[in-house]
This record gives C-alpha cells, structure tokens and sequence, in this order.
C-alpha cells in the first residue's frame, strides 16, 4: 500500500490518476496490472479483458484510492481534505476528525460521515483524542466513560466536548458503528452509559445548514397606504392598492360581473 506524504495535493492525485489513464488506453502493460491488482471490476480478467472494459476516469480515480487503502475516491479525497485542513489549523484537528466521525446533522453541515477516513486519521494521530470522555464516546473506548463516571458520576447527564453532545447521543451516533470493529464497542458503551443512569432520551437539535428553517417574509402593506395585506392580496408597480385595487368578482344566479375598486376607495 502507498503511503500519503504529510501534506497530501489533491491536484496531484488527479494528476496521477489521468496518467494511469493515459497508459492503459496505451495499452501499457504496467497500467493494466495496477487496474487488476486494485480495481474489483478487473481483478483475475487478462490484459486483453481488462482493456475490452472500456475503463473512465472514475475507474482510474478509484484504482488510486484502493492503491493507498481507501475503499473510493471520495473517502480519499475527504482524508487528503481533513489533512491539509489538520495542517493549516491544527487548533482545530479535533473538529475536522469529529466532522469525518458524525453526520451534518451532529457535526453541522451537510456532509455524511466517512467513518475510514475518521479511522485513518486516527492512525496518523494516535493521542489525537487524549483524556476527553466525550471523544472517547465516538470510538466506543469503554475504559475511558468508566473511568470518567467513576470520577464524576453526574458527566452522564451533560452535553460536552468540541461538539457539545450528551454521552449517549455521541456514542449512538458515531459513524463508526458502520465499522465491524467499532460496531460492539460502542453498543457496549451505550449500554454502560443506560445502566448509569443516562437518559434514553437524550438529543440534540439537528445541525445539518439544509435543514435550517430560513424566516418566512413579513406580509406587507403598500407604504403609502393603510389598506391590509389580507386585502392587497397583488403588490406590484402595476396593481398596487394606490393605483388599482384589486379585482373583486361575485357570483350571482343569472351573471358573473367583475368589479374595480377606484383609487380613492382605498388611499
């Protein structure tokens, strides 16, 4: 597996993977390898099957990715994003590995989760988290919450860390549950948060910015008259209550008639 410098350039793995393109629609025999070594869709075929797929770019970007562990191109190119991120604010590591651990919804934003990315981070880092119960609830570390209710049995209770979660609420809502090993330890440590005391029904608001209800515009009134929005139902240059009220029509047995209200009814 290919190793990731410190400070990883996205431009230039696009770059890699254009001239992993180039030669295999070369027919380079180096290039064909590497697609079936690391790509599912050409692994065990010949060189001549492998060339027969018609292979894009997208395959080229995904043959990268696996060549340096990543199971996609996306989760690739969010590690090479939380990294350079890491490296140019590294007062804020912890919050961009949070981002990659917890959804939009908890994190903020509108990403979803990249629970490998969040666990090759890890790896790079691994006092990332230190002492902090809270971080320790995402990768379901149940040494880390016993020895924090041991020494404060009421932390159970309250939101914390960089993200203000409840205990709970951060353990259930991990994206590193998706992870086989992760999966158990964390049931494990929400079941220890239940049997303290935690509140099954602990929340938190949804934080994702699509979901933010936007303030709903005021009805207006035309500002040179006092007549009610309810009643100038059309405010435009070219039906305003000043100049033309609205067209009221009413129904009677034998006819239909429109009528307009003149200007000096309402101004």
């Amino acid at each position: 597996m290919k190793r990731i410098p410190a400070r990883p350039d996205l431009g230039h793995l696009k770059k890699q993977a254009k001239e992993l393109l180039a030669l295999y629609r070369s027919s380079d025999p180096g290039a064909t390898a590497r697609f079936r070594d690391a790509l599912p869709a050409a692994a065990g075929k010949s060189d001549t099957a492998i060339t027969a797929l018609g292979l894009r770019l997208h395959d080229a970007q995904s043959c990268i990715a696996r060549e340096y562990g990543f199971a996609s191109w996306a989760d690739l190119q969010g590690f090479v994003l939380a990294r350079r991120a890491q490296a140019d604010d590294p007062a804020k590591t912890v919050l961009h590995w949070l981002r990659c651990v917890y959804a939009g919804d908890i994190a903020g934003g509108a990403a979803r989760s990249r629970p490998l990315v969040a666990v090759r981070l890890l790896d790079d880092s691994p006092g990332l988290l230190g002492d902090d119960p809270y971080l320790a609830c995402a990768i379901g570390d149940e040494a880390a919450l016993r020895r924090a209710t041991a020494q404060d049995p009421g932390w159970v209770h309250r939101a914390g860390g960089p993200l203000q979660l409840p205990p709970l609420v951060a353990v259930t809502h991990s994206g590193l549950l998706k992870l086989p090993a992760y999966a158990e330890r964390l049931r494990a440590c929400a079941r220890f948060l239940l049997d303290a005391g935690a509140d099954a029904n602990q929340s938190t608001g949804n934080r994702c910015r699509r979901h933010r209800s936007r303030p709903r515009p005021k009805p207006s009134a035309c500002p040179r008259c006092t007549v009610p929005p309810a009643r100038t139902t059309t405010l435009n240059s070219r039906n305003c209550c000043c100049r033309r009220a609205p067209i009221r029509t009413t129904t009677s047995r034998s006819t239909t008639r429109s009528k307009t209200w003149p200007a000096s009814s309402c101004c």
